[in-house]
């Protein structure tokens, strides 16, 4: 998936895999790649060119062998940015600490997402990192609805705050707080997990 979004934003990459299953769709596709067993960091990283990478993402389920590898891609090109998943809870300070520059916590963001999900269908997502300002809010999409409660209420009176006011299908670029929220419109929400139960009674149906 990642590669998928890479090729989207027309990027130049390399993927380095294990899993020999990988290699036909990765043909298909038409990307660059390494099978490699990930005994050598170096040997790898050296193949794929990382002296010259602006970034690199590491996707094991391994969160050791994800830090081995960042410090490996930084000690070969100091000016890296570093992105590596983490699976465990415990590891999540020493990858941290050991510099790499994005840890993305996918058992908080799965396991948040899976508790929001028993409140109301309309969360797309969570922030999960413990070190933003903005960590353990959700992202809801809001679809109004003819008979939904929100119609007719002004922006400034929801109760969370909105990131975005989709109106015909595109961004209203400059939103007034007086502006009525019509039928057909969608917002793109923060809201902390304890306001989810209001705004799903918000965006239900009148009776």
């Amino acid at each position: 998936y990642v590669a998928e979004r890479l090729i989207t934003s027309k990027r130049d990459f390399c993927v380095i895999t294990r899993q020999k299953e990988n290699v036909n769709e990765l043909q298909k596709l038409g990307i660059p790649y390494i099978l490699s067993d990930l005994s050598s960091p170096i040997d790898a990283l050296s193949d794929a060119n990382v002296q010259n990478a602006s970034s690199i993402v590491l996707t094991l389920e391994n969160d050791e062998t994800n830090m081995l590898y960042a410090l490996t891609a930084m000690h070969l090109n100091p000016k890296i940015k570093t992105i590596a998943i983490n699976n465990s809870e415990q590891m999540y300070d020493g990858l941290k600490k050991a510099g790499i520059d994005v840890v993305v916590p996918i058992y908080r963001m799965i396991g948040s997402v899976i508790a929001s999900a028993t409140v109301t269908e309309s969360v797309v997502g969570v922030i999960a990192d413990s070190s933003r300002k903005l960590s353990g809010m959700e992202m809801v999409e809001i679809d109004v609805k003819e008979c939904s409660k929100i119609k007719g209420i002004k922006l400034k009176e929801l109760p969370f705050d909105y990131i975005v006011l989709i109106r015909e299908g595109k961004p209203v670029k400059y939103l007034n707080p007086e502006e009525e929220i019509k039928e057909g419109d969608k917002l793109l929400s923060l809201v902390k997990f304890d306001q989810l139960v209001e705004v799903e009674k918000l965006i239900e149906c009148k009776e």
